[in-house]
């Protein structure tokens, strides 16, 4: 596997998790919060893999698998 295609595995893995941050903003202020805060550069992108947002982005999942 060259760089450029691990460097691509890296970024859609980033974007993927992203986008799930995002999708969990209506139901968790922090993940709303440190989103906000990392795109305005008030704080550093690693504020999105706060355990409070991990748990929550977990927990998620699991419901929607137990309907």
């Amino acid at each position: 596997m060259g760089t450029s295609e691990s460097s691509n595995l890296f970024t859609r893995l980033i974007q993927k998790y992203s986008n799930h941050v995002m999708l969990l903003g209506p139901k968790s202020h922090i993940a709303t919060k440190s989103f906000f805060e990392m795109m305005h550069m008030v704080k550093s992108p690693l504020v999105l893999f706060h355990p409070k947002i991990i748990l929550d982005m977990i927990l998620t999942k699991i419901m929607k698998i137990k309907r």
